[in-house]
């Protein structure tokens, strides 16, 4: 063990990390890797982040804050997957949708997959405790369909938003998962309950706009 890590638990972690990475489209969270080795980790969230970092120092991944872990650089050669950017979508209440090509990017398949993809770029803050930020670019896989807990892109009527889909018998629940409270105490944003509902694609994958912190 050298400098107080334990080197075997070190690679199960990026083997780990670099699995699922593959399997998935994306990096798993701290959470997601403590339960992978809860006997190791002891339910430490502190001690699984010691050791990502010791990973990033060693050059083996990329963690940053915000996000947790970025696409491992050996993951972004091979195939690319073509992506347009088609607008922006608001993390808030509903606005009108005008789906308009503003750019398409060749991306690494390891990152979106293979299956189609279109990207927007996120507007507001209620969706900020799934880790998407006011500005950065959503990948959002093409489908009419998604399961509970998922993160949509929701189409109702002629407006579109993003937030977790929650069904019901004879309606669905879209949930922002942003749970600040307004002065009077209710929710800064509130559930949208809707039978008008048209599934446009579920966010798989987010890139962070660069933030500074001073």
């Amino acid at each position: 063990m050298a400098r107080g890590y334990d080197e075997d638990m070190l690679l199960a972690l990026e083997d780990f990390i670099t699995t699922f990475q593959k399997e998935n489209k994306k990096a798993p969270t701290i959470k997601e890797m403590l339960k992978a080795f809860p006997k190791f980790f002891n339910n430490s969230f502190s001690k699984v982040q010691r050791y990502v970092k010791e990973l990033e120092n060693r050059d083996r991944i990329t963690y940053t804050r915000n996000r947790g872990i970025d696409v491992l650089p050996v993951l972004l050669s091979g195939k690319l997957t073509p992506v347009s950017l088609v607008g922006r979508c608001p993390c808030g209440t509903p606005f009108f949708a005008v789906e308009n090509i503003e750019a398409t990017y060749d991306l690494p398949t390891e990152l979106v997959g293979s299956e189609p993809h279109f990207m927007l770029e996120a507007v507001g803050h209620s969706m900020v405790e799934a880790g998407i930020f006011d500005g950065d670019k959503m990948f959002v896989k093409k489908q009419n369909h998604a399961e509970a807990g998922q993160i949509i892109i929701a189409l109702i009527g002629d407006e579109a938003t993003a937030k977790i889909y929650l069904p019901q018998k004879k309606y669905a629940i879209l949930r922002a998962a942003n749970n600040s409270l307004n002065e009077d105490g209710t929710k800064r944003y509130p559930d949208i309950k809707t039978k008008d509902l048209v599934i446009l694609g579920i966010v798989d994958n987010v890139m962070h706009k660069p933030r500074v912190r001073l």
